[in-house]
């Protein structure tokens, strides 16, 4: 009887292999001292805030917001901790809307700055999704900031159902960028605008709520579309 021929032996790798995951590694390490030394001035500016707000001083609405960004912040924090990457969280039914106005408010001052308009087609009608609400929330702020960084003057952002729309009015991405837009550190932006983590990470959390990604960029510009999944009916 014929047996089968033996598996090809695995490539060694490469001096360059190694430095990549050298490189990874030290990243690794120093994102978890990074939550660590950064949650104790987070607390504290949050509790000068509260404070601040107790006695009455400043504009309300300004201090509710801040507030609100340094919540996400500590939970990102969280879902950080000891880790050195973004944790599977905790899996829920989250209505959509919510997580993309509040991805939509942190990225405001960008867009003010970049002096992109923000065109916002979102309703509380619209879909409920399974996924970690973080997640949800950071995918969201994550393509609102690549769409805010692409455009040439304007973002839309709509919700259809169970799926997210996040579409630029810039020049699309070329071939060369597309083939390595996933890849971390990878950025067009220079390195005083981007870190080029922002996608990477995003597919890394697309993948962990279960949804799926996908991108066009034949008609001008470009979409990307997340797709979450539904919950269960019952």
């Amino acid at each position: 009887m014929a047996s089968d021929p033996p598996a090809p032996a695995p490539a060694a790798p490469s001096p360059e292999d190694w430095l990549e995951v050298g490189r990874l590694a030290e990243v690794g390490l120093l994102s978890a001292e990074l939550v660590h030394e950064l949650r104790q001035p987070l607390f504290a500016a949050r509790a000068l805030l509260q404070l601040h707000a107790a006695r009455g001083c400043g504009a309300a609405p300004e201090l509710d917001q801040i507030l609100e960004q340094l919540s996400h912040v500590e939970g990102l924090l969280q879902a950080w901790s000891g880790a050195g990457r973004p944790s599977a969280g905790v899996e829920a039914v989250v209505p959509l809307a919510p997580p993309v106005r509040a991805a939509a408010r942190v990225l405001e001052p960008r867009m003010r700055r970049l002096q992109r308009s923000l065109q916002l087609h979102l309703s509380d009608a619209s879909g409920r999704v399974l996924g970690d609400p973080i997640a949800v929330q950071q995918i969201a702020t994550n393509l609102l900031a690549n769409a805010a960084d692409a455009a040439r003057s304007a973002v839309e952002v709509r919700l259809e159902g169970q799926t997210l729309l996040v579409r630029d009015d810039g020049r699309g991405l070329p071939p060369a960028v597309e083939a390595r837009m996933f890849e971390p550190f990878f950025t067009t932006q220079g390195p005083q605008r981007g870190t080029g983590l922002g996608l990477a990470i995003t597919r890394q959390l697309v993948a962990g709520v279960g949804a799926r990604l996908s991108w066009d960029t034949s008609a001008g510009g470009t979409v990307f579309r997340v797709d979450f999944p539904e919950p269960a009916a019952g």
